[in-house]
């Protein structure tokens, strides 16, 4: 196992490597964990610029799980490079195929045939990542700036979640289709008692709060930059009232004039699901969704979603 607890470190950022290496030459498949292990200690990551260097276990993590796609920040040239380390290091026979990477381990591991693919943003542990995985979909970008959450990602599902995605908004982070993009963009600077603190401290709030307030606008610029199909945005249920209304307009304004996005937002109370009274706002869109929720084939339970959200929460038992 790998902790991802953060070190003083300058080479991967991480510490607390624990993995067992003997036994597994001619390996034909090894731990995600073990092969994350052996490229971290390979390779010289002061070739890097700093902020990638920040990112290389997130880098690595992502590309294990598509070995197929050019790693994000890096390009094809490493992915050459660190397929070659791992067959040097485990591949079987004399021929040194490449090992297939196991997730068998990990509590929720990446499906083996995707129906749809999907961005996780501001993932905290993986609220949204484990129910759309059950649904046939697969994870091509994950990000969020807190460690201990980062830590719990990357147990729960074998991939380092990214950082600050205010430094990765204008890049394409997947090179191939993006079918649905999901987050909580942080809720702070929109809440009651985020506000009230806010205040109380002096702080601007709302789209004034450039640390936090204007993430969403980072959200945007991903929508933006991958066209998906749907999206599914959630928040604090004062988003609708905050600034009397004004930046709920806002964000329709963007995502529907701007992206050009029908869009559909209703409160959800989380008691209808499990025992916790706990109100949010939800905003579901799809490119086609307006006129009926069948109308998105692949994502098609998410369109019914998108169509319950119209409805009364009891209705909603698709979630």
């Amino acid at each position: 196992m790998i902790s991802l607890q953060h070190g003083s470190s300058a080479k991967n950022g991480f510490h607390g490597f624990n993995g067992i290496r003997n036994g597994v030459k001619n390996a034909e498949k090894i731990s995600h964990s073990l092969a994350l292990q052996v490229l971290l200690e390979k390779i010289d990551q002061r070739t890097y610029p700093e902020t990638i260097r920040e990112e290389i276990p997130a880098i690595i993590s992502h590309w294990l799980q598509s070995t197929n796609e050019p790693p994000l920040l890096v390009g094809k040239k490493e992915a050459s490079a660190w397929a070659k380390l791992l067959k040097s290091e485990f591949g079987a026979g004399t021929a040194k195929k490449f090992p297939v990477i196991d997730y068998t381990v990990v509590p929720f591991p990446p499906p083996k045939k995707a129906r749809f693919t999907f961005i996780d943003l501001f993932a905290g542990i993986g609220g949204f990542r484990v129910a759309l995985q059950k649904m046939g979909g697969k994870c091509v970008f994950s990000s969020d700036w807190d460690k201990n959450a980062k830590t719990t990602y990357y147990e729960n599902y074998g991939e380092v979640p990214f950082g600050d995605i205010r430094r990765l908004s204008s890049e394409k982070l997947y090179s191939g289709r993006v079918d649905l993009v999901c987050g909580g963009f942080p809720c702070q600077p929109f809440s009651i008692a985020g506000v009230s603190k806010k205040l109380s401290l002096g702080r601007k709030h709302g789209f004034e709060d450039e640390n936090q307030g204007i993430l969403f606008f980072e959200v945007a610029k991903i929508i933006k930059r991958h066209r998906p199909k749907a999206f599914i945005l959630e928040n604090v249920k004062h988003l609708l009232r905050h600034d009397k209304g004004n930046t709920f307009r806002s964000i329709l304004h963007v995502l529907e004039k701007e992206l050009g996005y029908h869009v559909h937002s209703n409160v959800i109370d989380a008691k209808n699901f499990v025992p916790q009274h706990r109100e949010r706002v939800f905003i579901v869109t799809g490119k086609q969704i307006g006129r009926a929720h069948s109308e998105l084939q692949s994502l098609r339970e998410i369109s019914y979603a998108v169509f319950c959200l119209k409805k009364k929460n009891s209705e909603c038992l698709i979630w």
